[in-house]
């Protein structure tokens, strides 16, 4: 950005760059304008959900994937411990303003701010997030043709070729 910034003086064009600061630091010869929240904003806070809206939206933060089918969902709401139906699910992306459901799309469900997953990934405790790690790496390695996870592992990997032998049962997981 400060390449083009330099090389865009001498044609004449001015652009803006937004940079969410909680990712990203500016540097300090930055000039950053600060824009004010309208009138009556306040900061959302996840103390401010329901217990099981709060434990649903957490399995959706930490999703690998931005955006999961509503069977994914419920997957991942079960791996954290927390057993929904899709039923309840839907309801609460019908009526949730931090979760996008778009019926058209493969993958519906997904939160509406990356800011807002961010700040229930910070507030779920190391050994949770362990648990939920494992219970999922657990699933994935037993997976069977009817887990939704299956196609969840699918979307989330590379592709990856399988030897002629391997099962198409499980997709394998590489291992850094």
């Amino acid at each position: 950005m400060a390449q083009f910034g330099i090389k865009s003086g001498r044609v004449g064009v001015k652009f803006i760059v937004e940079v969410d600061t909680e990712v990203h630091e500016l540097r300090p010869r930055s000039r950053p304008v600060v824009l004010a929240p309208d009138h009556g904003t306040s900061r959302w806070s996840p103390d401010s959900l329901s217990s099981r809206e709060r434990a649903a939206l957490s399995a959706l933060a930490l999703s690998e994937r931005h955006h999961v089918r509503f069977d994914e969902w419920q997957a991942l709401v079960s791996a954290l411990g927390t057993d929904f139906d899709e039923g309840k699910l839907r309801t609460i992306a019908a009526q949730s303003s931090h979760v996008t459901d778009d019926p058209s799309a493969a993958h519906p469900v997904g939160f509406a701010h990356e800011r807002d997953a961010r700040e229930l990934r910070s507030g779920v405790p190391t050994e949770a997030y362990r648990t939920f790690q494992h219970a999922i790496t657990d699933r994935l390695f037993a997976c069977t043709d009817d887990d939704p996870l299956v196609s969840y592992l699918a979307h989330s990997l590379p592709a990856m070729p399988q030897p002629p032998t391997a099962s198409t049962r499980c997709w394998p997981i590489p291992v850094s």
